[in-house]
């Protein structure tokens, strides 16, 4: 015999956070990605960052932080030519 218990975390008869938000915040630790995440999931990732984003709207705080990809400078000129076409 097993016990077995679900945990959510409700606001105003809405669920924010249950099993599967759990299950990829896990996943973001262990792949160090929330890309990759998502991926293992087979959940895409806009949808993956629309749920943080809505759960991070509700708690009041961010879950991950957002890197920013910044263009190294070596491919400054390449970006402009791209502009130019």
């Amino acid at each position: 015999m097993k016990v077995k218990t679900k945990i959510w975390l409700e606001e105003k008869d809405q669920i924010i956070f249950g099993q599967g938000p759990r299950e990829l915040l896990v996943r973001t630790k262990e792949y160090g990605s929330l890309s990759k995440a998502a991926s293992s999931m087979r959940m895409s990732y806009s949808k993956a960052w629309n749920l943080i984003d809505r759960i991070e709207d509700v708690l009041g705080y961010k879950l991950l932080e957002k890197k920013q990809v910044v263009l190294q400078e070596e491919a400054r000129p390449l970006q402009k030519k791209v502009k130019s076409l």
